[in-house]
């Protein structure tokens, strides 16, 4: 297609490996058949070979978007965002002066979810990596400023990189406070263990339930389990859209083990169908993985079945069952059947 082309053409010429010979090619053959964001490409793959009179006289006048199209999550790869960010990119090497620009910005700011971050892995790269090219042009720009912990200074801001690694942070309000005229970006990161349990109900276009089944198709009374019981869960996903590469996570309590599925250890039970709705799963020591899609024309329900074995007495606690869309994580349910799972002998 068109557009790998172009954008396999901008990369090469951005890491000074240019393909001109193609790049005319397109040029004179089919540059009306571009849309205007591979035009911008294509401009940016001239501007990066040095002919930046050739790149101006490929821009558009101005960028018309397509935001109506086929999501990633529903039978396509497209991406608005990754499109506008790509366009950025694109216009930052031709033309960094151009009023085009600040639309491209709001453009991105306005596809930023309630979290504050885009909706995918590749619209977050992309979109990141066109900001990047344009903070680069404030390196030269003065930095001064401290930081504050709790209204109290504890650090000034140097003019390199300044890493800190406090403990002292947890729990406490930091603070940058730059002096004007001066501005700096940042990162912040944390890990640890999370203090509570993370145990809301969550429907948002999907909806995922879990059942603890006997091999009479009853429910276990997950009160009062016996080590060395074998029982059957039951998952079920429910979709109000059509949406593809969907993940379905379901966390193990610590005294249970998965039977096997693959080894078709539960083939004795009658009620059990033969086969489930997974296109793949991953199957570990602590969960197990599904990985399906809600097609335009299908069933817009499924249920998963896998086998446990409870293996150690004890009171552990029962995580929830999770699924989320791989490439739009706001859609995405999470449920839970109770707090503890009870094992004796």
């Amino acid at each position: 297609a068109l557009e790998e082309i172009v954008y396999s053409l901008y990369i090469l010429a951005r890491f000074n490996h240019p393909d001109r010979e193609t790049m005319i090619y397109i040029r004179e053959h089919h540059f009306q058949d571009l849309y205007d964001h591979e035009k911008a490409m294509l401009a940016a793959a001239f501007a990066y070979t040095g002919d930046r009179p050739m790149a101006r006289s490929l821009l558009p006048k101005e960028f018309r978007i397509r935001e109506h199209y086929d999501h990633y999550g529903r039978g396509g790869f497209y991406s608005y965002i990754r499109t506008v960010a790509l366009t950025l990119d694109a216009l930052l090497a031709v033309s960094p002066g151009s009023r085009e620009i600040t639309g491209l910005l709001k453009r991105l700011e306005s596809g930023l979810n309630k979290y504050g971050y885009w909706g995918s892995t590749q619209e977050n790269a992309f979109a990141l990596m066109a900001l990047s090219q344009l903070l680069n042009r404030d390196l030269d720009s003065v930095l001064s400023g401290d930081i504050i912990v709790d209204g109290k200074k504890v650090k000034e801001i140097p003019k390199e990189t300044l890493v800190m690694k406090e403990k002292a942070f947890s729990g406490r309000v930091v603070k940058i406070r730059m002096a004007s005229g001066s501005s700096c970006y940042y990162t912040w990161c944390a890990d640890g263990f999370p203090l509570t349990s993370d145990r809301r109900y969550m429907s948002e276009g999907l909806k995922v339930t879990r059942r603890f089944l006997k091999k009479d198709n009853t429910p276990v009374d997950l009160n009062s389990v016996k080590q060395g019981d074998t029982f059957i869960v039951e998952l079920l996903l429910e979709s109000t859209q059509a949406v593809e590469n969907v993940a379905l996570v379901d966390m193990l309590p610590g005294g249970f083990e998965i039977e096997n599925t693959r080894l078709r250890m539960t083939g004795d039970i009658g009620w059990l169908p033969e086969q489930t709705d997974e296109q793949y799963s991953d199957i570990r020591d602590d969960r197990i993985i599904y990985f399906t899609s809600f097609q335009n024309y299908g069933n817009y329900t499924k249920k998963f079945y896998y086998a446990v074995r409870a293996v150690t007495e004890g009171v552990f606690t029962l995580p929830t069952v999770y699924g989320e869309a791989m490439y739009d994580p706001l859609i995405r349910a999470q449920n839970f059947n109770q707090e503890q799972v009870v094992i004796t002998k």
